[in-house]
């Protein structure tokens, strides 16, 4: 390809008469102009996250940072208030309309947002929707939750002992098992 223009505009000669050698030769060992670098580095540059239909809510988690307590309140009043929030969330809200999400272990409820407690560090506690992002999570720090931890189960092996159980419900930290002897 002697001779060829390299750039943004220009396309490399690939086929036609050439050979082998030399359709491989002008990318191998040289680097390629990059045509995106500019968009990125001046934040020009558009990602799905950025797209946001007219009149599009959003919505912001709440999320624990224990990892075992239960809920002794939540106070959401002041995030209600909050002049671009839309509908705020809490799992009590939900357990009075929906039902709890499919698992596949009898006698077993997980909601979407936790109820009465909450068993992972991380696990969503209340939902805020609101006209824009920003707005969404402020209304986050506004909702105010009173827990009472528990004593947590962080390693895998201590949680088959069940001592500490986190779903009383089912009464075990293995609600199902199966052995195979081969």
């Amino acid at each position: 390809m002697s001779g060829a223009e390299t750039g943004p505009d220009s396309i490399p000669e690939t086929g036609g008469d050439a050979s082998a050698d030399e359709r491989t030769e002008s990318f191998t060992g040289s680097g390629l102009e990059r045509v995106e670098d500019h968009r990125i580095l001046t934040g020009e540059a558009e990602y799905v996250h950025d797209i946001a239909p007219e009149g599009c809510l959003h919505m912001a988690l709440l999320r624990t940072t224990h990892p075992h307590a239960t809920i002794e309140s939540i106070d959401t009043s002041a995030a209600e208030e909050h002049p671009d929030c839309d509908l705020v969330l809490t799992g009590a809200d939900l357990q009075e309309e929906y039902y709890p999400m499919p698992c596949g272990l009898p006698g077993f409820e997980e909601w979407s947002l936790a109820v009465d407690r909450v068993r992972f560090v991380g696990e969503p506690v209340a939902a805020v929707v609101a006209t824009d992002r920003y707005a969404a999570e402020d209304a986050i720090d506004e909702i105010d939750i009173d827990y009472k931890t528990l004593e947590p189960v962080v390693d895998p092996n201590d949680a088959f002992d069940d001592d500490v159980v986190l779903h009383e419900d089912v009464g075990t930290n293995v609600p199902d098992g199966e052995e195979f002897v081969f």
